[in-house]
């Protein structure tokens, strides 16, 4: 579904992301669109178009609650022409080539893994997986392993007192690792 709205930006009453998510802002620069799944309150799809990490975005979630949220979020900064909100279940509910980037943040690994071994994110043609998973992170990376995914770099996020692991990966192909080694170091 995408969300429209006659009604005027009023970006003052959209929320920063948590530095958590504000810390994957480098790890998407330069994605044409960014996929954010299970997206929430669709604060990190926001942040990303209203900063100019990239021009379009498309918030996905499984549950119309947090949609609900995220559309009043992205109505009131101004942004329904350039983030769309769809419900759905993880990277099934993505086109093929209409992101090029995805971000999976704030969800757990196990959680994170099933998605990877239900939908192969390279037949939606991703070119880049930002993960942040909450726990279980072996469980991802054996995830993206089977789905011949490549960690690029993990490292761990501080806020609020916590650490978050983030976890970049590319498809395992050389000659698409290469053409990402332009990607920005985080961390």
């Amino acid at each position: 579904m995408t969300i429209s709205s006659d009604e005027p930006a009023d970006v003052r009453r959209v929320r920063r992301p948590p530095a958590r998510l504000r810390a994957l802002l480098p790890e998407l620069e330069g994605a044409r669109c960014v996929a954010d799944i299970a997206c929430d309150h669709a604060l990190l799809a926001v942040e990303v178009v209203r900063t100019g990490v990239a021009p379009r975005a498309i918030a996905i979630d499984i549950a119309e609650g947090p949609l609900a949220a995220g559309r009043r979020n992205v109505v009131a900064a101004g942004l329904s022409d350039r983030i769309e909100l769809r419900r759905g279940d993880g990277f099934a509910a993505l086109n093929v080539d209409e992101a090029d980037v995805a971000v999976v943040a704030g969800v757990g690994g196990r959680s994170i893994a099933a998605m990877l071994r239900a939908v192969d994110p390279r037949s939606r043609g991703l070119r880049r997986l930002v993960l942040s998973p909450h726990g279980k992170k072996d469980e991802v990376l054996a995830a993206l392993e089977a789905c011949r995914w490549q960690p690029l770099r993990s490292y761990a996020v501080p806020d609020r007192g916590r650490e978050y692991v983030v976890l970049v990966a590319v498809p395992a192909d050389p000659t698409v690792v290469s053409a990402l080694s332009t990607a920005p170091e985080g961390g």
